[in-house]
């Protein structure tokens, strides 16, 4: 999870939606961002082991589709 907003400001969001089990990055300068075409917030890129992208999904997911698309991305191959 990458987030282009400040340090404080992503903490507090991954504390009021208990995402804290994913790995979170600051993307000060936007290359991940770039890199994913992400074109603004929310957005999701899911990426498989090999850090391909599998899904790209633009706007609000429900935490209960994040978790399910999460799970079978962990599946083994």
């Amino acid at each position: 999870m990458a987030g282009r907003d400040g340090r404080e400001a992503m903490r507090a969001f991954v504390e009021r939606h208990e995402l804290g089990a994913l790995t979170h990055l600051v993307d000060d300068d936007g290359s991940l961002w770039e890199r994913f075409a992400v074109p603004g917030q929310p957005a999701w890129v899911f990426l498989d082991r090999d850090g391909v992208i599998v899904d790209r999904h633009f706007g609000p997911l429900e935490p209960d589709t994040v978790l399910r698309r999460l799970r079978e991305l962990a599946r083994p191959s």
